[in-house]
């Protein structure tokens, strides 16, 4: 299934190929601090494919916090963070903000899940296993 969505503003907008024909039935929201305050609800698929355009990288503010290992991309038009990406082992990984989809409504309510007292090695293995594989940025119109 594709999918697609971005920021308010459209400076940022994303490509998601979702696998099968259902699309995604729940996202995960997170209850840190930050997801909590910015209301973010994400998700991901190993299989999935994310392709994403940032139309001005000047209008992008990459956030990180705690352990640095992940960069939440805040549009700084309008402030909407679609997607949060990492790398591991050389390979650019994410998940995407189901707030930011257009044209899709997911069929089940969120699910708030927490991550406190996960260990560095234990986020990393889950991120590799459960994030979307598969993330292209492109830069600029």
């Amino acid at each position: 299934m594709k999918l697609g969505g971005g920021c308010h503003c459209g400076n940022m907008t994303y490509r998601l190929e979702w696998p099968g024909d259902e699309g995604p039935r729940a996202a995960r929201s997170c209850t840190c601090s930050f997801c909590t305050k910015h209301n973010n609800n994400y998700i991901s698929h190993p299989d999935a494919v994310l392709d994403l355009t940032i139309a001005n990288p000047e209008k992008l503010s990459r956030y990180r916090f705690a352990t640095g290992t992940a960069q939440f991309l805040v549009c700084l038009e309008c402030g909407v963070i679609p997607v949060v990406l990492g790398h591991q082992e050389g390979k650019l990984q994410g998940a995407v903000n189901a707030n930011t989809l257009e044209d899709f409504e997911l069929p089940e309510a969120p699910t708030p899940v927490t991550f406190d007292g996960e260990s560095l090695d234990q986020r990393l293995r889950r991120r590799k296993k459960y994030w979307i594989g598969r993330v292209t940025v492109k830069e600029g119109s």
